[in-house]
């Protein structure tokens, strides 16, 4: 038979003003971004190509971010085989000794950055010799190509801004009590 010992971790923060202050100012920076722009997108163009002012060295990022570009055997592909490159760089540092690539930390980085550009080359190579998938196959999963059902008034328990209230004050109420 097998037991499964319970294991009881307790996180303690270390955390003043300064650290929930820079929080507080992420989060107000970041909502106020969207607050300020939302105006400014006034359909899926503006969204994906940023009201036709994007800049040449922003336009390959925004294609392969947003437009679909890449496909799902090449994300796949790369994942695997990012994953394996990071393993077998592993292996052979520390097992097999066939190389050094600084001390652990900075070990760690390498194999990190190699393995991501393995996986981004991988992933871009297969994509582009891939066939796209047409309009009809994405309709329903693509926001820009699905038609937009009109949301008449619906009652205040489901609207998102009562349920994202209600979010965080449980989040709070939590905080408070096991922090």
């Amino acid at each position: 038979m097998f037991a499964i010992a319970s294991l009881q971790v307790r996180i303690v923060a270390n955390a003043n003003w300064v650290d929930y202050l820079i929080i507080g100012l992420y989060f107000a920076v970041t909502l106020g971004i969207g607050f300020a722009l939302r105006t400014r997108m006034r359909s899926s163009e503006d969204f994906f190509l940023s009201g036709r002012s994007l800049p040449s060295w922003g336009l390959p990022h925004s294609c392969l971010a947003c437009s679909g570009t890449v496909q799902p055997p090449g994300g796949f592909w790369g994942l695997l085989i990012g994953t394996i490159v990071s393993i077998v760089l592993w292996v052979g540092e520390q097992f097999m000794h066939l190389f050094s690539l600084g001390s652990s930390e900075g070990s760690s980085m390498w194999r990190a950055l190699i393995a991501f550009v393995v996986c981004f080359l991988i992933t871009v190579t297969v994509s582009l010799f891939t066939e796209r998938k047409t309009d009809g196959e994405l309709k329903g999963l693509v926001y820009g190509l699905t038609q937009r059902v009109q949301v008449s008034e619906t009652v205040w328990y489901k609207r998102p801004l009562v349920l994202a209230g209600v979010a965080i004050g449980i989040f709070v109420v939590l905080n408070i009590a096991f922090f």
